[in-house]
């Protein structure tokens, strides 16, 4: 099954970034770096990393981070989503949690969080 919309994929990923969030703060942890992994109805994956000036073990900064680069950096070419994964690396321990993030191509650092849902 795909999802038509960038929203409806984005709206879907709220387990996955909570899920995270909750296993950072677990643990004592924050990450420095965002983690995307789109793939489209025709297998194609796409996958993206923005790296944050502080760590941050928060939901909401997870999704504003996700959403940014859904929105700015994933081109779906017309098709739909067949999974979204969200992840985090760069683990720090949970001190402060702040917003500001910068663009990086790192991906998959050892040592990093994940959750993919299937949608």
């Amino acid at each position: 099954m795909t999802s038509p919309t960038p929203a409806r994929s984005i709206a879907s990923c709220s387990r996955a970034r909570e899920g995270v969030a909750r296993s950072l703060r677990r643990e004592g942890l924050a990450g420095r770096t965002i983690h995307l992994k789109v793939r489209t109805g025709d297998f194609k994956t796409a996958t993206r990393a923005l790296t944050l000036r502080d760590p941050a073990d928060l939901a909401e900064t997870i999704i504003d981070a996700v959403r940014a680069m859904y929105r700015e950096r994933i081109d779906l070419e017309g098709k739909g989503v067949r999974l979204l994964g969200v992840g985090v690396s760069g683990l720090a321990p949970a001190v402060s949690v702040t917003g500001g993030y910068s663009w990086t191509t790192r991906s998959n650092a050892p040592g990093s969080t994940r959750a993919h849902p299937t949608l």
